[in-house]
């Protein structure tokens, strides 16, 4: 089956127009460009006995601080961890939290000093995200 001239002369114009509008009207097609924090980056194990904690907040700390969009990755696996603190305020104008394995509470009391296992403090725009779950 042929496409007729004519008609391959409307779906170019057609898909120009529609290129045009997206860039008068300042939309963006490309792909997002956050910057990826990986937690296995800052140390962080894929054992369930290993307290992740720290690994988690240097990951955050970093992703905090980027001046553009950030991203903290927990890659599959599980991940055991104790108190994790989100604080701000961050220079990133968005930060993702991204659970794509297992995130396991530590079974230890004593390594929680708020009562609670994870906080945000002083932070705008978080978004958590991803297929993972997390168990407590």
């Amino acid at each position: 089956m042929t496409i007729p001239a004519g008609t391959r002369l409307i779906v170019l114009v057609l898909g120009i127009c529609i290129a045009c509008f997206l860039t008068i009207n300042g939309v963006e097609c490309s792909p997002s460009s956050d910057a990826v924090f990986d937690i296995f980056n800052y140390g962080a194990k894929a054992e369930p006995k290993f307290d992740n904690a720290l690994a988690i907040i240097k990951a955050w700390k970093a992703a905090c601080e980027s001046s553009g969009p950030a991203k903290v990755v927990i890659p599959a696996g599980d991940f055991m961890a104790g108190e994790v603190v989100f604080s701000g305020p961050c220079k990133a104008p968005t930060t993702t939290v991204e659970i794509q394995g297992h995130l396991l509470a530590n079974i230890d009391p004593s390594t929680y000093t708020s009562g609670a296992w994870i906080m945000v403090q002083r932070v705008d725009n978080v978004v958590l995200t991803g297929g993972g779950d997390h168990q407590r």
